[in-house]
């Protein structure tokens, strides 16, 4: 009555809550100490830029990134990752991933004894490729020379959890 009014139409889109989830998977988790493991966040409905919060042993480490990448890892280590979606639909906005526990060994120190000084000519002693405590491996050179001084590096087979060892040699004139 008296009013100008025209009908208006609104669309209206309900959309739908989604559920976010994340998981974790690492490059291994039964490692030698030292050793780089890369722990790597699969997500769904994190949004279009999820936020990522890495933990080890529940404590914040790493970046806001789908990857989280280590080397100082111990024994009994727990990582997982904290997703806050923001995808306005989330709910709930935040989920923490599957944790993942890592075995890591210690690294093993070959025991070689020093090689006594001996004199040029004579018969060099042999460098053994076990050393006393297990630790197989080669030696690089391979012969000690029994004319010259020098230093020679043990590397230990892949495989193992062990560290290289230098033994120096003196060969008196």
């Amino acid at each position: 009555a008296g009013l100008c009014a025209t009908t208006q139409t609104l669309n209206i889109t309900v959309t739908s809550n989604v559920i976010p989830s994340v998981s974790v998977s690492a490059s291994a988790t039964t490692i030698c100490a030292g050793t780089s493991v890369t722990f790597t966040a699969a997500s769904t409905n994190g949004g279009t830029t999820p936020a990522y919060q890495w933990q080890v042993n529940g404590v914040n480490a790493g970046t806001n990134s789908n990857t989280f990448t280590s080397s100082s890892l111990a024994n009994g280590d727990v990582v997982k990752v904290i997703l806050t979606s923001n995808d306005p639909c989330a709910s709930p906005a935040t989920v923490t991933s599957n944790q993942i526990t890592l075995t890591v060994t210690p690294n093993t120190v070959p025991n070689f004894a020093a090689i006594p000084a001996f004199c040029a000519g004579t018969t060099a002693p042999t460098l053994a490729t076990t050393s006393p405590n297990g630790v197989t491996g080669s030696w690089s050179p391979a012969v000690i020379n029994n004319t010259t001084s020098g230093s020679y590096l043990f590397t230990p087979n892949a495989g193992q959890c062990a560290t290289t060892q230098t033994l120096s040699v003196t060969v008196t004139p």
